[in-house]
């Protein structure tokens, strides 16, 4: 509620606002002098007789306080214990209410409301309008220039100091100890109830702006992870493309090759197996997640990468399995093993060809992949 005033108030000290401001306040005396017509029109016209006396019709109050009678009187039916007592008050003042409304209430609204029907008023009305609307921009430059306007420090990092907050309450709670310290009888109960209450904010509000703060702060990094921009650890193992066919040496450059670029990028590391079956991990820091396909055959079959489970550092495809990597911009990438060299069982030299697919678009979803791409 707090932050929601502060931000009226910015917007009421905002020099471009001004005009709306006192605009909207002469409205606001337009609408309330004719309000004061409409009530007019809906009196007695008649001048009051000789004397001073002045009738007004109360029935619109009095269909008020009648209803809240009738309200205090159910509830009261159904009290036990101390809110009887605190209920059968409340009916006793709506009933004193009622009483006095024809003689101290009417006479009141029926002054004020007179003063505003008045055709030779509208012009102060309007006036008295407007500059209540500049003492509330006033007021509201002066609470901005109390408040602290410095940016947050670098590094997105954000702090909100909570001593204000906890001043009102504090306060707040001092008045009630003070009003129960004199307290006696059936009157101590609700004091008892708001000082509990009081003291129940005070101790949740830290936790819950540092609750806020904290998500806060997750949504903005996030926010950065897609812009996040990852650079290979060595050109010639490096494939820039969404979409390609790769070769290369997987006993070399730590059995990493990088394919797409930026925030597409995926540096995937590989380590020997066999001539049929190959190690794929989720070390670089650039993935966040490796799984292996075992139900469909062609990268165009897979209409949900995220179903697959990523929660293993390691995955060890055969030839003619597809593995899928998730980078930690949150994008997919599928790679289908076509070929397995090892330099242990017959091959000359270690060797990997894979095909792969770059899915850019920020869903799992390959299926608009032919098997041409």
């Amino acid at each position: 509620m707090k932050e929601r005033l502060r931000h009226c108030w910015a917007w009421l000290a905002d020099e471009n606002n001004r005009g709306r401001v006192i605009a909207i306040a002469a409205v606001v005396g337009v609408i309330i002098t004719a309000v004061g017509l409409s009530i007019k029109n809906g009196t007695d016209p008649t001048p009051p007789p000789p004397g001073g006396e002045v009738r007004l019709s109360v029935e619109d109050f009095q269909a008020v306080l009648e209803k809240r009678e009738r309200e205090v009187e159910q509830r009261l039916a159904q009290a036990h214990g101390d809110e009887r007592s605190l209920l059968e008050n409340e009916l006793t003042e709506v009933k004193r209410q009622l009483s006095d409304i024809e003689t101290a209430h009417a006479a009141a609204l029926r002054v004020g409301w007179t003063w505003l029907a008045d055709e030779n008023n509208r012009g102060r009305v309007i006036t008295i309008a407007a500059v209540v609307g500049v003492i509330i921009t006033a007021l509201g430059i002066i609470i901005r220039n109390r408040t602290v306007t410095s940016p947050p420090p670098s590094g997105g990092e954000v702090r909100l100091s909570v001593e204000d907050f906890q001043a009102v309450l504090e306060k707040r709670a001092r008045e009630v100890e003070q009003r129960l310290a004199q307290a006696h009888g059936e009157e101590r109960h609700p004091l008892e109830n708001e000082l509990t209450e009081v003291k129940r904010q005070l101790a949740d509000i830290e936790p819950a702006y540092a609750a806020a703060l904290k998500r806060s702060s997750e949504f903005e990094i996030a926010g950065e992870y897609t812009q996040q921009r990852f650079i290979p650890g060595s050109e010639k193992y490096t494939s820039p493309a969404t979409t390609g066919r790769v070769t290369f040496d997987y006993s070399n450059n730590n059995g990493k090759y990088s394919i797409g670029s930026d925030a597409y990028m995926f540096e995937t590391q590989w380590s020997k197996a066999s001539d049929q079956r190959i190690h794929v991990y989720n070390d670089p820091p650039s993935i966040r997640t490796v799984a292996l396909v075992k139900d469909k055959q062609e990268i165009s079959s897979i209409d949900d990468a995220s179903i697959y489970d990523g929660s293993s550092r390691a995955r060890s495809p055969s030839v003619g399995q597809i593995v899928l990597i998730q980078n930690t911009n949150g994008f997919f990438a599928a790679l289908k093993v076509l070929n397995i060299k090892d330099d242990t069982r017959g091959s000359q030299f270690d060797e990997l060809t894979f095909e792969y697919v770059i899915q850019t678009n920020e869903t799992p979803d390959f299926t608009k992949f032919s098997q041409s791409e």
